[in-house]
């Protein structure tokens, strides 16, 4: 649930590193910080109270000599309680200035405005981190972070500060407050179980975010292992479709050749030894089974002649029909339209000369179905 995190500070130089981490202007100074989400750009965008580092440094040490004067301190005395408290989920941002505010007024009725050294608020670390419990993606809020002097009862006592019952107070108060003035709530009710500080829940968190990286970078693996089975399935098909192409290409090549070949055999002239081995079997019988001659290659030569010449008064007969039927039809024709032409000048003549109520012949039968008139002409 959402609540005030504290942590233990036992040495002055440490409460002063923290100081100059939480303060504005060394905040803005400072070229590399240790904290990776920290975008230096929206520093300016930081507000709060005593957040200069020179300023919170000397209320700190004017507490110190306030409370501890020349007393001895322990070396494993607790000299500084560092605090982080976050807005509500729920809470506006054009309000959080107010909320934190009254966050202020609520701690310092509780730890005296004295005891307070700092009190930043921050808005230059919201980034998206992975909650280790859910391993969701959320977005960190605007927190407060200052220093609290361990005061209680004019001695420098944390454990006073410290106690579970004190720890609760204030996370209720805050959660009051918030309910009554905002209407968000500041304890979400999700858990009680603390779950450390905020340094271990952003170690918490890396871990979380290291254990998703590596499942991405198993499901990027897995993805790149199938994408490669695919790319060598593709390889092997390739080369076994340029090996064929090769081959169908010198199968080309070779029958291009023989070609070639035959077109140069054929075009050389024959030579005497040729036209002897032609005269020679073309004199030639030999004799078959039933003691007949085999046909002469002149023969054959004459047949295939005689074969031609008939296709040829074939095709010449058949193109002569076809034409004679085209000049019928051309014909027919011209003879049909020669006597609509006459018969329709020789019905209008009749129309004028003839009594009224003589029906004139009709001729519609003939240009309907295309025949042809062979009667009298009038």
């Amino acid at each position: 649930m959402a609540s005030a995190d504290w942590q233990k500070i036992k040495s002055r130089q440490q409460v002063k590193a923290i100081l100059r981490h939480n303060c504005k202007d060394t905040r803005e100074q400072t070229k590399e910080h240790s904290n990776p989400h920290l975008r230096q750009e929206l520093t300016a965008t930081n507000t709060g109270l005593w957040d200069t580092y020179a300023e919170a440094a000397k209320r700190y040490d004017d507490r110190w000599a306030a409370v501890n004067g020349d007393k001895t301190v322990r070396k494993d005395a607790v000299v500084g309680l560092g605090f982080s408290i976050p807005a509500p989920d729920a809470l506006p941002e054009d309000k959080e200035n107010k909320w934190f505010v009254k966050v202020l007024d609520i701690m310092a009725t509780r730890y005296g405005y004295e005891n307070i050294a700092s009190f930043a608020v921050h808005r230059d670390e919201r980034h998206e981190y992975i909650d280790p419990d859910t391993h969701e993606r959320k977005m960190s809020r605007t927190h407060a972070q200052g220093i609290l002097f361990p005061e209680a009862d004019g001695t420098m006592c944390a454990k006073k500060i410290m106690t579970k019952g004190r720890m609760a107070e204030l996370n209720r108060a805050i959660d009051e407050m918030s309910r009554t003035e905002f209407g968000v709530s500041f304890l979400t009710g999700k858990g009680t179980k603390s779950r450390g500080s905020v340094e271990e829940m952003k170690a918490k968190s890396l871990q979380a975010e290291i254990e998703d990286l590596e499942k991405q970078k198993a499901a990027l693996t897995r993805e790149i292992e199938g994408k490669q089975i695919t790319l060598n399935a593709v390889n092997r098909d390739i080369a076994t479709g340029t090996a064929t192409r090769d081959a169908l290409v010198a199968d080309l090549r070779g029958v291009e050749d023989r070609a070639r070949k035959q077109a140069t055999e054929a075009e050389k002239p024959f030579t005497e030894d040729d036209r002897a081995v032609i005269g020679e079997v073309r004199r030639r019988r030999t004799k078959m089974k039933n003691g007949k001659e085999m046909p002469t290659y002149d023969y054959y030569l004459d047949a295939a002649r005689q074969r031609e010449q008939a296709e040829r008064q074939k095709e010449q007969e058949e193109r002569e029909r076809i034409a004679r039927q085209a000049a019928e039809e051309r014909q027919r024709q011209e003879k049909q339209a020669e006597y609509i032409k006459r018969y329709s000048g020789f019905a209008k003549k009749r129309q004028d000369t003839t009594s009224a109520g003589r029906k004139l012949p009709d001729i519609s039968h003939i240009t309907q179905r295309g025949g042809s008139y062979d009667g009298l002409e009038y």
